[in-house]
């Protein structure tokens, strides 16, 4: 018996995760309108900047415990 290969479905659900995310981001970013674009962009980019950098480390202490 071998073990199912779950590479092809976790890449798929990444992608459709991705996608969700990316569309729900611009819908929030476009909700105030055009007086409020520039304000929502930033706060959209200040969140991604803090996920990015928590995602980061989270992946940098895996990689060190298991090396």
């Amino acid at each position: 018996a071998y073990p199912e290969p779950l590479a092809d479905r976790l890449y798929g659900e990444t992608k459709k995760f991705l996608e969700d995310h990316v569309t729900a981001t611009l819908a929030k970013v476009k909700s105030g309108g055009e007086q409020s674009l520039l304000a929502n962009y930033h706060s959209a980019w200040q969140e991604f900047q803090v996920s990015t950098t928590l995602g980061n480390m989270v992946i940098f202490v895996a990689y060190f415990k298991y090396e």
